[in-house]
Order: C-alpha cells, then sequence, then structure tokens
C-alpha cells in the first residue's frame, strides 16, 4: 500500500514536471549588446516544419505567414515606420535560377531606396549552403533603414530583411539581427 502511494506520488510529480521541462525548452536568453553593453534577452523558438526555425522576441515581435513566408513585425510599434524582419522565399518560375541578389538590389533601387553593398560574412551562420555564403546589402530610404540578406539553403531562396527607422537601430535593429542570426535551416522533415 505504501509502495503503491509513493509510485503514485512519484509519477504525479513527473507529470506536473514535465510542462516547465518543456517550456525551457522553448523560451531561453541570449546575450545582447546593446549600446556597448550586454543585457538579457528571452527569446521563444519558432518553428516552421521542414523549411527553418529561429529564436525570436516573442514579447516583442508576433510572427505572421504572409504570402511569400514569413514576417516578425514589432507588436507595439511607437514608431511612425515598419520595424520588422521578414524571410520571403525567392521564387523563379523557371527553377533554372536560384535566389539572385541582383534581382532584390534592382527592386530595392526601383523604390527609391539608396542601396550600398554589404560584406555579409558572419551572418546567418547556420542558414546557408557551407560553399555559398549569404550576400547582402544596406538600404535607405528617408529616415527608413534595411538590412537585406540574400542565401540558400535546402528548402530554397530566401531574401532576409530586417527594417526599422533610423532611430530604431540599436534597439530593435539589434535584436531583430540577433533573431536572423539564429535562422537554422530544417531539410528533411
Amino acid at each position: 500500500m505504501k509502495r503503491t502511494k509513493l509510485l503514485m506520488l512519484l509519477a504525479l510529480c513527473l507529470m506536473l514536471a514535465l510542462p516547465a521541462t518543456a517550456e525551457t525548452t522553448l523560451r531561453k536568453t541570449l546575450p545582447l549588446q546593446m549600446e556597448g553593453q550586454e543585457e538579457p534577452y528571452v527569446v521563444t523558438l519558432f518553428r516552421w516544419e521542414g523549411v527553418l526555425s529561429l529564436w525570436y522576441g516573442a514579447d516583442h515581435f508576433a510572427p505572421m505567414v504572409t504570402r511569400g513566408g514569413l514576417r516578425f513585425d514589432l507588436i507595439d510599434n511607437q514608431l511612425d515606420a515598419p520595424v520588422y524582419l521578414d524571410i520571403e522565399g525567392l521564387y523563379d518560375p523557371t527553377g533554372t535560377k536560384p535566389g539572385d541578389l541582383e534581382d532584390v538590389k534592382a527592386a530595392y533601387e526601383s523604390d527609391g531606396w539608396q542601396v550600398t553593398p554589404l560584406d555579409a560574412t558572419g551572418m546567418l551562420p547556420d542558414f546557408h549552403f557551407a560553399q555559398e555564403p549569404p550576400q547582402a546589402f544596406t538600404a535607405q530610404k528617408d529616415d527608413q533603414r534595411a538590412l537585406v540578406l540574400v542565401t540558400n539553403v535546402t528548402s530554397g531562396a530566401y531574401a532576409i530583411t530586417i527594417e526599422y527607422p533610423e532611430e530604431a537601430a540599436e534597439g530593435w535593429g539589434a535584436r531583430m539581427a540577433q533573431m536572423a542570426d539564429t535562422l537554422t535551416g530544417l531539410p528533411g522533415e
């Protein structure tokens, strides 16, 4: 009788512990450099089955499926301009050409953005083929800034865009850059 009660108590304790264990695997704290100081940034795992995963600031950003991919908008945006991280699949109807930085850059330029090439070394560390690092540029239109990376992974070619007004560069811009750097491809699921 005592043994049965003890086993039941142990089983109950294990059942109560499982949700807490699962929760800790979906959220974690990463260090973030903000204005020269390291501060903790709580992130949540987002998985797009068979395509990608990333850690994002769920307290501040909301994921949304778009026509071309996935977008993380700032939830309570008090600024007068958009603040978002966008992951858009680059579709080639012929299937013969992978994602092309020049096509993406031309689209920005035709919309009036000033484009500057950027060395993407070290960016998107787990979201590109080893022999094919991402390509990047920055863009500016009035007070709005954008960092655009084009990369190829097993699930396809993607344009990763981080857009924010200049006043948000040190805060939201840094957070979104960290989110992008956690991108990981999930082939074969």
